[in-house]
């Protein structure tokens, strides 16, 4: 179960620098709010204010907020992970803050203002001691250049980016956070608690960039001149969940957020990462995450981005896994040039139904394309003793990326199982790409095609090109059918329309509104590079889905895909043709 610690820091007494009223306060409702509410361990959270206990451990760590203590304290206690990346830790500090040579700084109740880096607390310093204790997720809250009731106390801080941190500030560059007598706290710890509380109570979560909407709309009603904000390193952690209970449609969000970072702008450190967050989030029970992570388990380098096209076998690939040569390549009958890490030929199932009459020619062409290198499956040699076949047989159908129909004069007068069998491989190429070749209709003699449809599909045996296998090449056409299905892959073809013939002189052009509308165009090319691997994704999805309910609930989002691509390419045709006309302005 992941942790959730904090640390809290309120300082109302100073030595150097006016008092305020509320900072204290602000601090220890944070606290009892974590501890109640927040599902936070007692044994972490540790608060630090003018006249806080000391933490209980031997010898005691005092807690009076001075320099001295904190600077103890983060020395001594962050020397060592004590946490890990599934775990939350939380940073608040309420006070003075100022700004100095060396960045920013938080102002303890003994910090001076002419000795800054001596005698108060450097942000910097802070975030590096809070990365050390290993926590996955790092959000720190300052509401700092405090004043009362508009009387300037302190100075100010510059709301820098730390790396790898979430970090709200209470005010902008130039402004102050202001404390305020009728609700006895400061306005952005008043309005923050109020976010979280009122996430706990409709049972939802609360994302980063929720919570920064929340404060920059809420804290100005209260406080005109003081606009919170917040700055999120790297910026995709703006989709986490800070708090709360994640609904399914965040777990897919950041899901899907992680398959873009994976395979369209191939960044697998940012991928791996939210996944991490999303698995927390969805509390280990979503298997499509589970295996994402599996797959992602790997160095950066071994990791093989494949862009996705029409062809079948060139779906998403996380783990860019090259299996050794098949030995059995070496007799091959005729070359062959796959051996992509898709496109291998042994990984490459060949499904071959037929009836039992036909089963000699069978025999042959299984022999045939298992010395060619391919995997076919028939089931007198691949259905193992004892297992159920009508259980088996749709399994392997299914697992298959070629379905090979054999036709003959006397298995198409026949009725049972095999017609199953080709009903069930229309019903897979009607859920694929157009264009992909994955049903042939393969005639063993001179026989006609069988009227055999799938009416919900809009699809007949019939309207599929045949190959008369039993004419003298007709092993040789068959080899070149898979051929073109499988290359596409070795040429890694892409997925985007065509580019703009005068791209150059675009981006060589001094026209603002060309280079404006280049740059445009490149965000929804990139836009449909991962709206088309996620409808792919589903594809993959709903060849493998057992259950109908699960099926349908796939074919309905792979259908969303479909609507968004379409829009999207008007929309990419449009800003061509305005390329095009002011080009040739």
């Amino acid at each position: 179960m992941a942790k959730n610690w904090a640390i809290i820091i309120g300082v109302n007494q100073y030595s150097y620098l006016e008092d305020l009223n509320f900072a204290k306060t602000d601090a220890e409702a944070m606290y009892q709010w974590l501890l109640q509410e927040g599902g936070f361990n007692s044994q972490g959270l540790f608060l630090f204010t003018d006249d806080s206990p000391p933490i209980p451990t031997k010898p005691p760590i005092p807690t009076t907020p001075t320099f001295g203590h904190l600077d103890t304290f983060f020395d001594i206690q962050f020397d060592r992970p004590l946490l890990n990346s599934s775990d939350n830790l939380w940073f608040f500090f309420s006070g003075h803050g100022n700004r100095g040579a060396g960045g920013d700084y938080l102002m303890l109740s003994d910090s001076n203002p002419r000795r800054l880096e001596k005698t108060a607390l450097s942000v910097s310093y802070i975030t590096e001691r809070l990365r050390n204790w290993g926590a996955g997720n790092v959000v720190i809250f300052i509401d700092a250049c405090r004043n009362v009731e508009d009387r300037t106390k302190g100075g100010e801080i510059s709301q820098q980016n730390y790396q790898g941190m979430i970090t709200f500030y209470s005010c902008r560059d130039k402004e102050k956070s202001l404390e305020v007598k009728s609700i006895e706290r400061g306005v952005f710890t008043h309005v923050l608690l109020q976010a979280l509380g009122k996430t706990k109570e409709q049972s939802r979560c609360l994302t980063v960039a929720e919570l920064e909407g929340y404060l920059m709309r809420e804290v100005p009603k209260l406080s005109p001149n003081q606009h919170p904000l917040a700055r999120v390193e790297p910026t995709y952690k703006s989709n986490f969940i800070l708090f709360g209970e994640a609904q399914q449609e965040d777990i897919e969000s950041l899901y899907n957020l992680a398959l873009k970072k994976a395979f369209v702008e191939k960044k697998t450190e940012d991928a791996r990462e939210l996944l991490l967050h999303a698995n927390k989030a969805a509390k280990g029970g979503n298997s499509d995450i589970t295996k994402a992570l599996e797959e992602l388990a790997i160095s950066p380098q071994e990791l093989k981005v494949v862009e996705p096209v029409t062809s079948k076998v060139n779906e998403l690939d996380l783990s860019g896994s090259s299996p050794a040569k098949d030995n059995q390549e070496i007799d091959q009958p005729m070359e062959n040039n796959l051996d992509s890490t898709t496109g291998k030929k042994s990984q490459i199932q060949i499904f071959i139904a037929h009836a039992s009459e036909d089963k000699p020619q069978v025999r042959e062409l299984y022999t045939k394309l298992k010395q060619a290198g391919y995997k076919p499956w028939l089931d007198e040699e691949d259905l193992i003793p004892g297992l159920n076949w009508r259980e088996e047989i749709p399994k392997a159908l299914k697992s298959s990326d070629l379905f090979l129909a054999c036709l003959s004069s006397i298995s198409i007068s026949k009725r049972g199982y095999i017609q199953k069998e080709f009903r069930m491989a229309m019903e897979m190429l009607a859920e694929m790409p157009s264009g992909t070749i994955y049903l042939i209709p393969l005639k063993l003699d001179d026989c006609e095609i069988p009227e055999l449809g799938q009416s919900e599909y809009g699809l007949n045996l019939r309207d599929i090109q045949w190959l008369d296998y039993w004419k003298p090449n007709g092993f040789e056409k068959l080899i070149k059918a898979i051929e073109h299905q499988f290359s596409a892959t070795q040429k890694n073809e892409s997925p985007l329309p065509p580019k703009f013939s005068n791209g150059d002189l675009i981006n060589n052009s001094n026209n603002p509104r060309l280079q404006s509308l280049q740059r445009e165009k490149e965000e929804l090319e990139e836009e449909y590079a991962f709206l088309e691997s996620m409808r792919t994704r589903c594809s993959k999805q709903i060849k493998g889905e057992g259950d109908w309910d699960k099926r349908e609930q796939l074919k309905i989002k792979r259908q969303n895909y479909s609507d968004e691509i379409d829009e999207l390419l008007k929309n990419l045709k449009n800003i061509e043709d305005k390329i095009i006309a002011i080009s040739k302005s």
